[in-house]
């Protein structure tokens, strides 16, 4: 809806100009330059006005939108000498499917709960996304159940289980859905943080900063 009315009022301010332009070669006496810059001006103004117009007309007939809820009530597994991991489950509660979904996360372990390790969780994940080859172009219904995104972690020793039981190391689970829809592509980031004290029989999962919500991409991002 933003964008819409940031592209109305273009297109309104497009036949503003064109206008105010078309006044003022009725009442003023121009040399050859300047009437010869009125006219490119006019031309590249009404150019402006028509896109914004057009592509007002094309936002005003898409009304299906994709938006995410997570499910993190899945069971962590950490067993010594695996890697420790947990399903995340997303449902497409908006008004309308996603197409292209590319859904990826992981588990990753900090010395404490705190703006410095949340930013070297969110490092660590971009890093791991370099390396990804299975990029996912999944369609998601709108209202469907069941799907989740297996994240996954470092191989953990007992000792380094136990510390996590203990408060004493942080596990961070940084995600992200990128999806796109009749709206466009969008990016749904991902960052929660173990609460403690930590449970065997079921974890609370907190949010660690600004990289945890949805957000629309550029077409540079895509």
């Amino acid at each position: 809806m933003f964008w819409t009315i940031v592209w109305a009022f273009v297109g309104g301010l497009a036949q503003w100009a064109v206008s105010y332009l078309a006044w003022e070669v009725t009442k003023r006496k121009m040399t050859p330059r300047q009437l010869r810059w009125s006219r490119v001006s006019f031309i590249g103004i009404a150019l402006i006005g028509s896109i914004a117009i057009a592509v007002v007309a094309y936002r005003s007939g898409r009304i299906e939108r994709a938006h995410f809820s997570l499910d993190l009530n899945h069971k962590i597994l950490a067993n010594d000498g695996e890697a420790i991991s947990m399903d995340v489950g997303f449902e497409d509660v908006g008004s309308g499917p996603s197409i292209n979904t590319d859904t990826f996360s992981r588990l990753i372990l900090e010395d404490d709960e705190s703006v410095h390790s949340a930013e070297e969780a969110v490092s660590k994940f971009a890093e791991y996304k370099k390396t990804r080859t299975d990029i996912g172009t999944d369609t998601i219904p709108k209202g469907g159940k069941g799907y989740v995104m297996p994240a996954r972690g470092p191989i953990l020793s007992g000792p380094e289980i136990v510390n996590i039981f203990r408060g004493i190391k942080t596990v961070y689970l940084v995600g992200a859905i990128r999806f796109e829809d009749d709206f466009g592509w969008h990016l749904h980031e991902i960052c929660k943080v173990l609460e403690k004290p930590v449970r065997a029989d079921g974890a609370t999962w907190g949010t660690c900063g600004r990289r945890d919500g949805e957000k629309d991409l550029w077409w540079w991002e895509r």
